[in-house]
C-alpha cells in the first residue's frame, strides 16, 4: 500500500492566495522561474552570460522603486491565456493579496523597469504575451533599452508613470502590443531606428515621440492621446509612415519630410482635435497630395 508522510495532504490542494518567492540581487546561473508568484524585494541583475526564463502564468511583483537589469538574457514568453505579468508589489489584482495589506492597486511609478543593456544576448531575450503595469519610476519607463535589440511582441505595456516603452540607441522590434495609459509617451525613441508595426497606443501625452532617431512607423492605431499622435523632435531621415489610423489625438503628427505618407501610403490621419499635418525641412521620400 501506497504510503503517506505525516503532514502531506493527499489528493488536490488549493496554494495559499499569499504565496511567494522573494528574490534579489545577481543571478549568475542560468535560473527558471517556473510557477507562481516572484517577489522582488531589491534589485535583481542576470549576470552576463546568463539566462533568465520565465514561463507562462508567472507573476513577478517589485517593491517599491526595484527593477530588473539584464546584462545576460531575459525570456520571457507566455501565451494569451497564461501572461506573464510584471506589476507593483501592491497590485491585487494579479497574484491576490500577497502583501498582505489588504485590498489595493498598484499606482503608476510604484516600482522601477526592466532594463535590457549594451551586453543583453539579444538572440536569447523576447518579451512576448506579457503584461507591464504600474512602474517607471526614475523616469525610464516601464521597459528601457539602452544599446539593445530586444523584441518587445503582442504585449500590454500601460499605467507607467511616464514612458510605456523607453529605447536609448537601440532598434528593436515593437509589434502587436497594446501600450496605453501611460504618464508621458507611449514609446519614446531616443536615436536608434526601432520597428514600430501594428500596435495599439492609446491614452498617453504622445503615441510615439522620436528623438534624433528614425523609427519605422507602420500598421498602427494611434489614438487618443492628449497630445500628437506621432511627434518628431527633428528632421531626421525618417521612413514614410504607412498604413496608420492615428486619430482622436490633439494632434495627429508632427513628421520630417521624408516622413510624410504619399497618397498610396494608407495612411487615416483624422479627425483630431486639430487636424494639420505639421511638416519638418528635409527631403521627401514619395509624392504628397494635398486636399
Amino acid at each position: 500500500t501506497p504510503n503517506t508522510s505525516a503532514g502531506v495532504v493527499a489528493g488536490p490542494a488549493t496554494p495559499s492566495a499569499t504565496a511567494y518567492t522573494t528574490v534579489s540581487g545577481s543571478i549568475s546561473a542560468d535560473t527558471t522561474w517556473a510557477a507562481g508568484v516572484y517577489y522582488v524585494s531589491s534589485n535583481v541583475t542576470v549576470s552576463s552570460g546568463v539566462t533568465l526564463t520565465i514561463l507562462p502564468g508567472v507573476i513577478v511583483k517589485f517593491n517599491s522603486g526595484q527593477y530588473l537589469n539584464i546584462q545576460g538574457a531575459l525570456n520571457a514568453v507566455g501565451t494569451a491565456s497564461q501572461p506573464i505579468v510584471f506589476t507593483a508589489w501592491t497590485d491585487d489584482d494579479y497574484g491576490g493579496d500577497t502583501n498582505g495589506g489588504g485590498a489595493s492597486n498598484g499606482t503608476p511609478g510604484y516600482w522601477s523597469r526592466i532594463q535590457f543593456n549594451d551586453s543583453t544576448d539579444d538572440a536569447a531575450s523576447r518579451l512576448e504575451q506579457v503584461v507591464v503595469r504600474y512602474g517607471g519610476s526614475g523616469t525610464y519607463g516601464n521597459i528601457y533599452q539602452t544599446y539593445a535589440n530586444v523584441p518587445v511582441v503582442d504585449s500590454e505595456i500601460r499605467d507607467s508613470s511616464n514612458y510605456g516603452i523607453y529605447t536609448n540607441q537601440s532598434s528593436p522590434l515593437i509589434q502587436g502590443n497594446s501600450i496605453v495609459d501611460n504618464g508621458t509617451q507611449g514609446i519614446y525613441a531616443l536615436y536608434g531606428a526601432p520597428q514600430i508595426l501594428d500596435n495599439t497606443i492609446n491614452g498617453n501625452v504622445n503615441g510615439i515621440y522620436a528623438q534624433y532617431s528614425t523609427p519605422t512607423i507602420n500598421g498602427n492605431s494611434i489614438t487618443g492621446n492628449s497630445n500628437y499622435g506621432v511627434y518628431h523632435y527633428d528632421a531626421r531621415n525618417a521612413p514614410e509612415i504607412q498604413g496608420n489610423s492615428i486619430t482622436g489625438n490633439a494632434r495627429p503628427a508632427r513628421l520630417p519630410m521624408s516622413a510624410v505618407p504619399g497618397p498610396a501610403a494608407g495612411n487615416t490621419l483624422l479627425p483630431n482635435s486639430y487636424n494639420k499635418l505639421e511638416i519638418q525641412k528635409n527631403k521627401m521620400s514619395s509624392s504628397m497630395v494635398i486636399s
